[in-house]
């Protein structure tokens, strides 16, 4: 899958420059395994394992309030440097 070589890609090249923080939207593995998901839950499963410093957003898209919500907390996140290992993750309303 050309989009989840490319994410680990992305990876691998912040790996190699030396990047002081990585930060990837994300998204859960899915129980029906949808591939858009998939793709990137493997994306973030390599990137936790490469040791890059990281900031992984885990997106619920459920609706356009929780959308709206999660990227104002990725802004505040950035903003605030909050730590490497917080995961953002909305239930679903």
């Amino acid at each position: 899958m050309a989009e989840e070589q490319q994410g680990k890609d992305m990876v691998d090249a912040a790996k190699a420059a030396g990047i002081k923080h990585f930060v990837w939207t994300t998204l859960d593995h899915s129980e029906w395994q949808t591939p858009h998901f998939e793709t990137k839950a493997r994306v973030n499963d390599y990137l936790i394992a490469s040791g890059v410093p990281r900031t992984s957003c885990v997106a619920n898209l459920s609706s356009a309030s929780s959308r709206l919500t999660f990227l104002c907390q990725i802004v505040h996140r950035v903003l605030y440097r909050e730590p490497q290992e917080s995961f953002l993750h909305r239930e679903a309303q």
